[in-house]
């Protein structure tokens, strides 16, 4: 089974956490006729109007001696007694003859405080004291010990407890500049926490469509730890005593081999239908050792992470082919799948070379390949279905067959219902599989039909036992497993088997032992079908914790009863190696019987003190990372339905109705002076 290099896997994960939520700051998109409301008490608007009406005055006089413009100002500012102040954008400016704009979609920009004050000299509004700005249309608010708004730059500006959020996403930082003339902002030292991480950079820089944090790094804000476990044999990875063995075996609830992966470049792409990650010049390390590196890797996903595929080289083994080596070069396929297709170096008793090839969905994986050692072209793939239902099929490869092992037709698919119960009132676990499939098998006949096969398994536990002080538990009890299997040509199989098993536990050595005795009713008519367990068998398992950084497994089904197909008394034995630390295993494995090795690595990823460190962090088109694109039809739905709620809106808002009202009877009451005419759905009349 092919299987990706430590440091994929460690990126698969700083993807799955929330890489598409990690941003310094988002994109204020505020157009340039862009209009601020100051809502604040009464006094402090009244002295604030003085203020700003006698710098009026003076501006006008310098500017221009016409006297009809002179009395326009002056009614509009006896209109404007008791009513509120408004901030207004160096876009909303304008001379004397300018034409009035017209009305058209317009952001507003609400800004609140316990204290507004204008700087005339400076042309600027700074609020101070639990300042806020909200933009409404990008559903975004802007919090701030101080907040400055200057009309002729049209840039706004926060200093001290920083806090932009957008979405209901908190980005916390010491200070921010949003353009509203370029629609981008600076945000200094931006914090934020997502989920079970935490970026920090030295500094976030917003564009239109894209975000970029520098000199910084993801850490992970609780203790939780995410195990992945390639492979595991009779449930060793958990065993009974955590107290002996570490938790969950290959890995310790805690642990000092902290881990880092350090990458100068991580740069985030957003398409339609998938998003990818690319990395440069990253390095992995526990502690102060190196242990991998990649000069430029890049990984794909689907929008919502549920397949990952990579550039990486590839290693592993498939039976008809050999061990292979492949450099692997991956191709964006339709409806967000990858084809990845490399050349190969195989071994198979001899050297030769051949291709390998994967490809990849969200619920499909189909491998293939073909090697000059055996000749033979291999195919194996899996499509999911729903939750319980699934599509196997290969071509000279291995297919799923329950407890009767894995076995390898010519070629072949089949579907498969499985479905598995926890009855906690008996104490049963019970597991039911529904099996129906197309199939040829070996041999000169080639002889090809359907199967239909219902299969179940039952384990009870009857007895369990754990004493610390000598370091041993047990676990007895019972299994049952039946088999009932309908070929096309009317043959009919029908197994029954059941037995005690026994699993043990002293200090670091784990064993499993079952019987099994059984009688079988019936044949299948193909070969690679056939119960090659027989009637009679023992299935053993055995590991052993040698140290902290090695540990040996075996397991392997002894014929008793005598009667196997091929006549042989060993039918599985497998021996596996695994090595390393206990945040980090690789497992070797060989299946002797299958002749096949096998590859995999298990990890502890997110738990404390382990990071990311970045030097730059691209995320191009932000918002769009981990959301699926719309189609047409669906994006002019959505655009319906918000038009009508916002229409419903403003017909439900008095507010608005009186100002249209009163702008219909007092065309200039919109009117400041020198021309320049502020839209009315984003003021109030007098009194109001």
């Amino acid at each position: 089974m092919n299987k990706k290099l430590i440091i994929s896997t460690l990126l698969i994960i700083i993807l799955s956490l929330g890489v598409k939520n990690v941003y310094a700051a988002e994109t204020l998109d505020v157009p340039q006729n862009t209009s601020v409301k100051e809502i604040s008490d009464n006094d402090t608007n009244k002295e604030n109007k003085e203020d700003l009406t006698d710098q009026k005055d003076k501006n006008e006089s310098v500017a221009s001696k016409d006297s009809e413009n002179k009395e326009l100002a002056k009614e509009e500012d006896k209109e404007n007694q008791g009513k509120t102040k408004k901030f207004f954008s160096k876009a909303q400016k304008g001379d004397k003859k300018q034409e009035p704009v017209q009305e058209g979609p317009t952001t507003e920009v609400l800004v609140d405080s316990d204290t507004i004050e204008y700087f005339p000299e400076r042309h600027e509004f700074e609020a101070v004291g639990n300042a806020k700005v909200t933009f409404p249309s990008e559903n975004s608010v802007l919090l701030a010990d101080k907040i400055i708004f200057n009309h002729d730059t049209n840039y706004v500006k926060g200093y001290g407890n920083v806090v932009l959020i957008k979405d209901g996403q908190k980005i916390n930082g010491e200070y921010i500049q949003v353009d509203l003339n370029e629609n981008n902002a600076l945000m200094t030292n931006p914090v934020l926490n997502h989920m079970a991480i935490k970026i920090k950079a030295k500094q976030g820089i917003v564009y239109d469509a894209q975000t970029e944090a520098l000199e910084g790094n993801v850490t992970f804000n609780d203790k939780v730890a995410y195990k992945f476990t390639s492979r595991p044999v009779f449930g060793f990875d958990k065993p009974m005593m955590d107290e002996v063995i570490p938790k969950d075996f290959y890995f310790k609830e805690k642990y000092d081999n902290k881990w880092r992966l350090k990458a100068k470049t991580i740069i985030i792409d957003s398409y339609k239908d998938r998003d990818i990650a690319t990395l440069k010049n990253a390095d992995l390390y526990i502690k102060d050792t190196k242990i991998g590196s990649s000069g430029k890797m890049k990984l794909y996903t689907d929008k919502e992470q549920q397949y990952i595929e990579t550039n990486m080289l590839e290693m592993g083994s498939l039976r008809n082919i050999g061990a292979f080596v492949s450099p692997g070069y991956v191709f964006q396929t339709p409806n967000a799948s990858t084809l990845k297709l490399g050349p190969a170096l195989t071994y198979d008793h001899e050297i030769g070379v051949g291709a390998i090839g994967r490809f990849l969905t969200d619920k499909n994986r189909t491998a293939f390949g073909w090697g000059s050692s055996k000749s033979k072209f291999v195919v194996r793939g899996e499509q999911e279905i729903t939750d319980n239902l699934t599509l196997q099929y290969g071509l000279n490869s291995y297919m799923n067959n329950f407890f009767l092992g894995s076995r390898m037709p010519k070629y072949g698919f089949q579907f498969i219902h499985h479905k598995d119960y926890d009855i906690e009132d008996l104490g049963v676990k019970f597991s039911n599989r529904f099996v129906g499939g197309f199939y040829r098998d070996w041999g000169d006949s080639n002889f090809s039909t359907t199967k239909f096969a219902w299969q179940t398994s039952t384990g009870k536990s009857l007895f369990q036992y754990k004493n610390l002080d000598s370091k041993f538990a047990m676990d007895f009890g019972l299994n049952l497993q039946t088999h009932a299997a309908l070929y096309g040509n009317g043959d009919t199989m029908g197994l029954l088997r059941a037995g005690p098993y026994l699993k043990t536990q002293y200090k670091s050595w784990q064993q499993y032992i079952a019987y099994y005795q059984g009688g079988q009713a019936g044949d299948s008519p193909f070969y690679f079908d056939k119960n090659f367990y027989g009637k009679s068998n023992v299935v053993i398992g055995e590991s052993l914790r040698i140290c902290k950084y090695l540990t040996l497994m075996y397991t392997a089904t002894i014929v008793v009863s005598n009667d196997t197909p091929d006549d042989r008394m060993l039918q599985e034995n497998r021996f596996y190696f695994v090595i390393g630390p206990d945040d980090i295993k690789f497992m070797i494995g060989y299946d002797a019987y299958r002749q096949n090795a096998s590859m995999g690595i298990s990890m502890n990823v997110g738990a404390e003190n382990s990071e990311v460190e970045f030097k730059r962090l691209i995320l191009n088109d932000p918002e769009a990372i981990g959301q699926k694109k719309k189609s047409d039809k669906e994006r002019m739905a959505a655009q319906k339905k918000k038009a009508e709620e916002e229409k419903k809106r403003k017909m439900a808002d008095p507010m608005n109705r009186s100002v249209k009202d009163y702008d219909d009877y007092n065309p200039s009451f919109n009117m400041m002076p020198g021309g320049t005419m502020l839209t009315p759905s984003l003021i109030r009349p007098p009194g109001m």
